[in-house]
């Protein structure tokens, strides 16, 4: 496939991916004009000159606060940006986190920030949306399989507290709100073992009960002198399991971040296998992937045949595959 000029990608990075031709950038790390905000995991809460985004994302968001900037819509509200039309749609990720349709002069653009194929408890399941464009932030998805079930993990979860709370050992969840722990804290079942939730974190669940959900019982803050608001303090590892011994308590944790003694998977992002799906349903006639290193991950992306593939670095746009 040759290249092309870059000023023909539908979508160029200047701080935030922006629409050519139009003062609207999607997932903005700096001030702007106009904002979409796709979910509470894509872009910090700046407050711009206008912000689009579903209620439940500024709810969820920790800097949350009343602006007249923000301008919420629900999942399937049409919105009017001068000629062209905004809808938001699920992308099955978090209570609020949305697919962006862009309409504008017949053509159909979809942005795809952090997007999850697969069931959950917490928000509306993903569902792909047909579209002439479709954009796409690889650094929402993840270069390994997630093929793990939800309810597999969760499952490992609850055992292994259970097992702990036999051994004379208080478990606290160090971990993301967002993801397989929000399918642990609306899964449970009377007769689960309590979760203690570091209380930083367990604010960040409250967002799941304005959004509507009934959270359980059994759920309760625990605070300690380790554990602080998203992080963990990096103590050498002989002083932490030291310090934990005392104290009597284990850190349970997913994901990448942070120190903690047992680590689960946690499965909150989509996979090459649904980037290809989501490629195959959205249908598109141009695609765009967008990245940090995009031209390293793109070699692996789905390249449909007859349809051209746009390359745009978060740094600079670099043409066509």
């Amino acid at each position: 496939m040759g290249a092309e000029s870059e000023s023909t990608a539908p979508v160029r990075y200047e701080g935030g991916v922006r629409l050519e031709g139009r003062p609207l950038w999607f997932d903005p790390l700096e001030k702007k004009p106009f904002a979409i905000l796709s979910s509470a995991l894509s872009a910090p809460l700046i407050v711009h000159e206008r912000t689009v985004l579903h209620p439940a994302t500024l709810e969820a968001h920790p800097r949350r606060r009343a602006h007249q900037a923000f301008l919420t819509a629900d999942y399937g509200q049409r919105l009017l940006l001068g000629p062209a039309d905004i809808t938001l749609h699920p992308a099955g990720v978090c209570p609020g986190s949305a697919q962006v349709l862009v309409e504008d002069g017949g053509r159909r653009l979809l942005y795809v920030g952090p997007f999850c194929p697969r069931p959950t408890r917490a928000t509306e399941n993903f569902v792909p949306v047909r579209a002439d464009v479709l954009v796409v932030d690889l650094d929402h998805v993840s270069h390994e399989p997630q093929n793990a079930r939800r309810e597999a993990v969760v499952t490992r979860v609850l055992q292994r507290v259970r097992d702990l709370v036999g051994l004379g050992l208080l478990p606290v969840l160090f971990v993301p709100t967002f993801g397989i722990p929000q399918e642990l804290v609306l899964g449970r079942a009377p007769g689960d073992p309590p979760l203690f939730v570091h209380e930083a974190i367990l604010a960040g669940f409250a967002a799941l009960k304005r959004a509507g959900h009934t959270l359980p019982e059994g759920l309760h803050p625990r605070k300690t002198s380790v554990l602080t608001a998203g992080h963990a303090v990096m103590l050498p590892e002989d002083d932490l399991r030291a310090y934990q011994r005392r104290e009597g308590w284990v850190t349970l944790g997913f994901g990448a971040g942070g120190q903690v003694d047992e680590r689960f998977p946690r499965f909150s992002m989509a996979d090459p296998t649904d980037l290809a799906a989501l490629v195959e349903a959205v249908a598109p006639k141009e695609l765009v992937y967008v990245g940090s290193r995009v031209r390293t991950w793109a070699l692996s992306a789905p390249h449909p045949q007859g349809v051209r593939v746009h390359l745009v670095e978060k740094e600079a746009q670099i043409g066509l595959l």
